[in-house]
């Protein structure tokens, strides 16, 4: 029951992006992303800005041997320093997020929620695509196992890592160009 609230949460998150950009006009616009990090794995992302501010939710999931591992996240943020000759969002930004993470394996489910804070720039190639690159930190906020068999109940514990890098780097692609930020 626990791993449904999430998707519930991220849907309910973009129901809000999607019907938000109404009040904005031509002052925001939507984003698509593909990337790699920790932890939101090997990813595709949708973000809104609005102005200086970003909103934004991944679904992610990584190649592994023997396990099934899906990453899920959302976060918010804002654009506060610097210029870009292709936009006029400032480039340097912060944000901070809520993920989850599900680890599969043959005989348990490892589940982890982390919140974290990053700092990062947008490098923008053109009015349409940007690479961002962050870095910040991790603080697990839960931790729970269960073996996959019936009957089996998630157990609450204490991981090895409760505070870990973040990092990331994501291509970017504006399907608004020219109109992000603008005033």
């Amino acid at each position: 029951m626990k791993c449904q609230i999430l998707p519930i949460g991220a849907l309910t998150a973009l129901t809000v992006l999607l019907s938000a950009s109404t009040l904005h006009g031509q002052s925001s616009s939507f984003n698509l992303a593909v990337g790699a990090g920790l932890p939101e794995l090997l990813n595709a992302g949708l973000s809104f800005n609005a102005r200086k501010a970003v909103f934004g939710a991944t679904i992610g999931t990584f190649p592994a041997f023997g396990e099934k591992i899906l990453s899920a996240g959302v976060n918010g943020g804002f654009h506060f320093a610097g210029k870009s000759e292709h936009t006029s969002i400032p480039p340097w930004y912060t944000t901070v997020g809520f993920n989850y993470i599900r680890d599969r394996t043959e005989d348990e489910i490892e589940i982890y929620t982390y919140l974290n804070v990053r700092m990062g720039r947008q490098f923008n190639f053109s009015p349409r695509t940007a690479l961002a690159l962050d870095a910040g930190v991790l603080f697990e906020t839960s931790y729970g196992t269960k073996g996959t068999g019936p009957g089996s109940e998630l157990q609450p514990g204490n991981s090895w890592f409760p505070v870990l890098p973040a990092l990331g780097a994501r291509l970017i692609y504006r399907l608004v160009p020219g109109v992000s930020g603008d005033e």
